[in-house]
C-alpha cells in the first residue's frame, strides 16, 4: 500500500484503489485486503524469516493480488493480461493512468533492494520461467 498522509488515504499496491481512509472505523472497507510479497514466496520456498519479513510485505487488493499468482511485477503470462482500476473494474485494456504507480513503483524496488541486501541474494527474473535466487559473493 502507498499511504499518503495528504488526504489521509491507503493505496493499493497494484490498481492504486483507495479502500479507506484513515480514520475510518468501518472495517468492512478492510474485508478484501491481504497482505502481498514483492518477491513472491515460491522464490524462497516460504521459508519462515522471509515469509514474516515486513520490509517486503505490501498491503493488497485480494482480487488483483490472487490475480498476480506467482508472477514478478510486471510480468505477464501472454501477451494479454487483466488490469484492476481504481474503480473496482476488471479490464483487458491498461486504463489510461494509474494514480501513485510512480511512487508506488519506486517503493516496490526499494523494498526489493532491502530484500536482496539483506538475504544476500540478487533477483533474476527470466520471461516465462520461475524466479531462482542467485547467491552473492560474500
Amino acid at each position: 500500500m502507498y499511504n499518503d498522509p495528504t488526504d489521509q488515504a491507503v493505496y493499493c499496491v497494484y490498481c492504486s484503489r483507495m479502500p479507506c481512509v484513515y480514520n475510518s472505523m468501518d472495517t468492512g472497507c478492510n474485508a478484501d485486503l491481504n497482505c502481498e510479497h514483492t518477491v513472491p514466496q515460491s522464490f524462497f520456498n516460504k521459508q519462515d524469516l522471509m515469509v514474516s519479513d515486513t520490509h517486503h510485505l505490501r498491503t493488497a487488493w485480494s482480487k488483483a493480488n490472487n490475480g498476480r499468482q506467482n508472477y514478478p511485477f510486471k510480468r505477464l503470462n501472454g501477451t494479454s493480461g487483466t488490469f484492476f482500476g481504481p474503480n473496482f473494474t476488471q479490464t483487458t485494456k491498461q486504463p489510461p493512468q494509474i494514480e501513485n504507480w510512480s511512487v508506488l513503483d519506486k517503493g516496490l524496488a526499494r523494498d526489493r533492494f532491502n530484500w536482496g541486501t539483506r538475504r544476500g541474494q540478487s533477483l533474476t527474473f527470466t520471461p516465462g520461467t520461475q524466479p531462482k535466487p542467485e547467491v552473492l559473493p560474500k
